[in-house]
């Protein structure tokens, strides 16, 4: 049962307890806020949140609240309490926060909530204590690398608002935080993080809104694992994510889905150095430097697991930068391996997408606003072509060198009797100077009616591609039109398809006297054969039925059946099967 309980001016309302927030009992002990003593009970403050302006935070913003603030983390941190920033507070000092990674005590939540917490000094707002090193040796206790690793975790704000009057301000201490979330939070003129010792991992960012700041908003220079952002917008400011590889040992993890990246004087997202990068469902907009690029020339990696689906990129205007030496494009990548680039539409024609080398292997293909993509960037699994080597070369299906992937095809658009396949597909994986293929279909000359209705008046010696052609009306039976009779027909042409050549056959079958004519067109001589009319033959492959029974039979039927009938009691006598 709770009671409302008031000591030292301390009201609110408390339940009855014997143990401490973590499950340990109390004793003899009170914090004089949420726990208080009455004679020999202990009672525990109903409210599970603790306010900021509790521990003497101005919420008008005008004095500086940094020990105050510091002072309600320790708290909550200790009471397993949550924070509630109940004004807009000035924070002039880096504030600690120790929540040691894997902790037994610190598996659940920390929430900060609401209100704004103001930064005036280029500081990071939160940092961590727990020392990072952490020396990596191999098994005789050599020394190989020292880490630096996230300390700190399980912080999750919830609608705060992290402004600053400053350009050089973080939120975050570099890469000191791990398993942390931003929920309806806003950013201005703060920037997340800059991490250039090591590794940033699983921070994540949902439906936020992060404007005009300087510089890059969140910085991975050494890698970066589990980063996600999901329905954020982040507009009017310079560059919004940057993340390279700690080169030969961390990648790079990016997830950004379903956001706006709109009106930056810079880039929307840099990376180089990936095990998996997704972009999906994303409105990208005036971003003058490019949208999604891969811009570190000084680290010699490729990427990988790169996914660019279903996005939208809308006009760059006349601020754009060239971006590639060959002008701007909004997507511009570099050595890339696995992924895909399927489903985006983009209002600047022909700017989409730009490689700056061949050495990639993805699938690409769906992309509206790609019609002009520059020709080292046509690498996809579908090809179009007239030739396939025998020792593997595909010709002049495409112009660049690069590996082809096993299971590529490519569709023959020149298909006929003389070049008689209807694909190829890729089964052994290699240059295009290597690559093996696999051929596949054959050519048959298809029997397409070309022409409903034949115009009687028309000559049958113009009529040499294959088809059908009906003649429904009298023919004007005379030597100018070609007709083998005076009657209403079918004409069917057969095109032999060979041009050295050229012969042709034509067979006529009237309608009413069911009769069929044939001729033929000699290519090497130039001239129609007379038209023949074929002799129809009739072959029964079983016995006609038999009579029915007759009364009427002649003498000679009688006398012949009965010599028969004679013969051959006689011959059963001699065998002796007949016996008197």
């Amino acid at each position: 049962m709770s009671i409302l309980l008031n000591k030292d001016n301390n009201q609110g309302i408390y339940k009855e307890t014997t143990t401490w927030a973590d499950g340990s009992p109390i004793a003899n002990q009170e914090d004089g806020f949420f726990y208080l003593k009455l004679g020999t009970k202990y009672f525990e403050k109903s409210e599970t949140c603790v306010k900021l302006t509790t521990f003497g935070g101005d919420e008008k913003g005008v004095l500086d609240s940094s020990q105050a603030l510091q002072a309600a983390i320790n708290f909550c941190i200790a009471a397993k309490k949550d924070l509630v920033i109940d004004g807009n507070f000035r924070i002039e000092h880096t504030v600690i926060i120790d929540r040691l990674v894997d902790g037994p005590n610190n598996r659940s939540w920390f929430k900060i909530i609401g209100g704004e917490l103001r930064v005036t000094t280029g500081i990071p707002l939160f940092s961590s204590t727990i020392d990072q090193k952490n020396d990596v040796k191999d098994k005789h206790g050599n020394l190989i690398y020292t880490q630096y690793l996230p300390v700190s975790q399980m912080v999750e704000f919830i609608g705060v608002n992290f402004t600053s009057t400053m350009d050089n301000s973080f939120v975050f201490d570099g890469n000191k935080f791990l398993r942390c979330s931003f929920v309806t939070c806003s950013f201005v003129k703060i920037k997340m993080l800059e991490a250039n010792v090591d590794y940033v991992q699983s921070l994540y960012f949902q439906s936020c809104s992060i404007r005009d700041w300087v510089g890059t908003w969140f910085k991975a220079g050494k890698g970066c694992y589990d980063i996600r952002f999901s329905q954020v917008t982040a507009e009017h400011g310079e560059s919004f994510i940057e993340a390279y590889e700690y080169f030969k040992y961390d990648k790079v993890q990016l997830f950004i889905q379903s956001s706006v990246i709109e009106g930056l004087e810079g880039f929307g997202i840099n990376f180089r150095g990936s095990s998996i990068v997704n972009v999906k469902d994303c409105y990208f907009e005036s971003n003058k430097k490019g949208d999604i690029i891969t811009d570190n020339p000084a680290l010699p990696v490729a990427d990988n697991g790169v996914n660019i689906l279903d996005n939208f990129f809308g006009p760059v205007g006349n601020n754009a930068i060239d971006n590639t030496g060959s002008g701007y494009y909004h997507i511009v990548l570099g050595e890339l391996y696995s992924g895909t680039i399927r489903g985006n539409s983009c209002t600047d024609s022909n700017n989409l997408i730009f490689f700056k080398t061949t050495k990639h292997d993805i699938e690409y293909g769906l992309n509206g606003g790609d019609s002009a993509i520059n020709q080292p960037s046509k690498r996809a699994r579908v090809f179009y072509g007239d030739t396939v080597l025998e020792n593997g070369n595909n010709g002049n299906v495409v112009l660049f060198n690069e590996d082809i992937a096993i299971g590529s095809l490519i569709w023959n658009i020149n298909l006929d009797k003389n070049n008689d396949w209807v694909g190829a597909i890729c089964i052994e994986r290699g240059s295009y100077e290597k690559a093996k293929w696999k051929k596949f279909g054959t050519f048959t000359t298809p029997i397409t009616v070309s022409k409903n209705y034949l115009n009687v008046s028309e000559n049958l010696n113009d009529y040499t591609k294959t088809g059908v052609f009906f003649v429904t009306t009298q023919p004007d039976f005379t030597s100018a039109v070609n007709y083998p009779v005076n009657e209403m027909g079918m004409l069917t042409v057969y095109n032999s398809e060979d041009p050295s050549t050229g012969n042709v056959h034509q067979e006529y079958a009237t309608i009413i006297s069911n009769k069929k004519y044939i001729r033929s067109y000699d290519g090497y001589g130039g001239l129609w054969t007379q038209w023949d009319l074929l002799n129809k033959t009739v072959e029964h492959l079983t016995s006609p039925a038999p009579s029915a029974p007759s009364d009427n039979y002649s003498k000679q039927d009688l006398i012949s059946t009965n010599t028969r009938l004679e013969e051959l009691i006689q011959q059963l006598h001699t065998s002796g099967l007949l016996k008197n």
